[in-house]
């Protein structure tokens, strides 16, 4: 019961959350393993609403498709992405952890998501990825904010640009591309 209550003051009350952990000593492990599982949450419920949005039969290999996909984008926003926010930020290995804690509204955002994704399968996993997107970054700055004060937007910037913009605006191009072959 205590992971879940510090899994929801992570989300709900970011600053509080933060300022707490900053008494604690820094735990890496602890910081991936929430990511993971809130990642691993967000890509099988998106993965159910695709399929219930496109009435796919094909649950279990959606759902292998879910946790390879959850995989990888978390091997990419928290273990490439705390390096954006352990340089810029000057930040030790409490950027890992802040990272890591940050992605805690994957976990609410996906949970709170289940009924609309079956009345609405689409609109509600467009809803859902925008939303923790956006609740993921004030979460993150919240969190930067404790630790490195007013740097902490330029941090977040510069996150948002690498690990949302960068990768966003490649996969724009090899649409771009393949459309005009």
């Amino acid at each position: 019961m205590r992971w879940l209550t510090l899994f929801w003051t992570s989300a709900s009350a970011p600053k509080r959350f933060f300022g707490w952990l900053e008494s604690q000593p820094p735990y890496i492990l602890r910081g991936a393993l929430v990511a993971y599982g809130s990642l691993l949450s967000l890509g099988l419920v998106a993965a159910f609403g695709l399929g219930r949005a496109t009435q796919s039969d094909a649950a279990l290999l959606l759902a292998v498709f879910a946790v390879v996909g959850s995989s990888a984008l978390y091997a990419w926003v928290w273990a490439f992405g705390s390096v954006f926010v352990q340089r810029p930020g000057t930040l030790d290995l409490r950027a890992w952890e802040v990272t890591g804690w940050s992605w805690t509204p994957a976990l609410f955002g996906a949970v709170a998501m289940l009924v609309p994704i079956l009345v609405l399968p689409a609109p509600a996993v467009a809803a859902l990825c925008i939303g923790v997107l956006i609740w993921h970054l004030v979460a993150l700055r919240a969190g930067l904010a404790v630790f490195l004060g007013a740097r902490a937007a330029r941090v977040v910037t510069i996150y948002a640009l690498y690990i949302y913009v960068l990768p966003l605006a490649i996969l724009g191009l090899v649409v771009w591309l393949t459309l005009q072959i």
